[in-house]
């Protein structure tokens, strides 16, 4: 890469925001990614990268878990688009990030500070414990929990698909309980590839 930072695939190619008064999710965010950033991160480069940069947002957790779940040959193809959703949300929307929230112990105080009581008990059962395997009744739970520090009534919950991905049934419905139950921000991140230019 001639010296350059793994980071430098990450230049936000496109965002497209979109309010929709009549969909599950009150914005989409459309964005493109590089082929380049893809291979460094199942090379597990921009993993590392990413945690050095952002250590208050991906945890030693999101790290073990990112390098450890192995594709096809050995690589990392897990978890890449959850991160790059992360980062966008952090430097274009000014919001905090948490992922993989039901199993991780330090998130429990953030959402119970904001999530009225019964949304808590969906995602963490009675006993607001990380959960281990997932019982089917928490299908559906966003990808991402976003917040802002100094706000504890700016929150929201953002879906991730890749370019294959679609959304299921568990996962519209639950949005729909964040948009009209709880009056807050539901996103729905699609990502593309980024077309790949001549030479």
């Amino acid at each position: 890469m001639d010296g350059a930072s793994p980071l430098d695939t990450l230049v936000l190619v496109h965002a497209q925001s979109r309010l929709d008064p009549d969909n599950e999710f009150t914005h989409e965010e459309r964005l493109r990614y590089r082929a380049a950033a893809r291979n460094l991160w199942c090379d597990g480069t921009l993993i590392s990268e990413l945690a050095r940069r952002f250590p208050e947002m991906f945890t030693e957790h999101d790290l073990s878990n990112a390098l450890h779940q192995k594709g096809e040959e050995g690589r990392n193809p897990y978890h890449f688009f959850e991160w790059r959703a992360a980062v966008h949300f952090r430097q274009v929307h000014g919001y905090e990030c948490l992922l993989k929230y039901p199993y991780r112990q330090h998130a429990i105080p953030i959402l119970a500070a904001r999530l009225p009581e019964e949304r808590l008990r969906e995602i963490y059962g009675t006993g607001r414990r990380p959960i281990g395997d997932e019982p089917p009744r928490r299908f559906g739970l966003p990808d991402l929990f976003l917040y802002k520090t100094d706000d504890l009534d700016d929150w929201a919950f953002a879906e991730v698909k890749g370019p294959d991905d679609s959304l299921s049934a568990q996962q519209r419905s639950f949005a729909l309980a964040v948009r009209w139950s709880l009056h807050k921000p539901m996103f729905l991140v699609r990502f593309f590839e980024e077309a790949e230019g001549p030479g």
